[in-house]
């Protein structure tokens, strides 16, 4: 079921805004006493810990957008009937492999769809 309109853009601004104002933040937070700045030896955390943060959550949104309605994306989809026919076809003919005495009468469905889907 897909989102409505609003809380799609409403969740669109609020990461922008979240991308826009974590990173102020972080820096105000980890920068240590406000007249000594940073130090020298942790002057890379505030960058990787923004980057890594806003990454994680961009992240999650565009998963979410794609698993909103997963029968939309064609990049994304199995071609699930077929591999079930050809999975189907493998165990029939594993199956005619290992009776033991083969019926001459029978036909031999698997080996005959087997050339289809392998």
């Amino acid at each position: 079921v897909p989102f409505p309109w609003p809380y799609a853009q409403m969740v669109s601004f609020l990461l922008f805004s979240f991308a826009l104002v974590f990173p102020l933040l972080v820096a105000s937070q980890m920068g240590g006493d406000p007249d000594e700045g940073l130090s020298l030896n942790m002057i890379w955390l505030p960058p990787v810990v923004t980057f890594i943060t806003i990454l994680a959550h961009t992240g999650l949104y565009r998963t979410a957008r794609v698993l909103e309605d997963p029968f939309v994306h064609p990049p994304n989809d199995l071609p699930s009937v077929a591999m079930q026919r050809a999975f189907n076809a493998r165990l029939l003919a594993h199956w005619d492999a290992l009776r033991d005495t083969p019926d001459d009468d029978a036909p031999r469905i698997a080996t005959a769809t087997l050339g289809e889907y392998a």
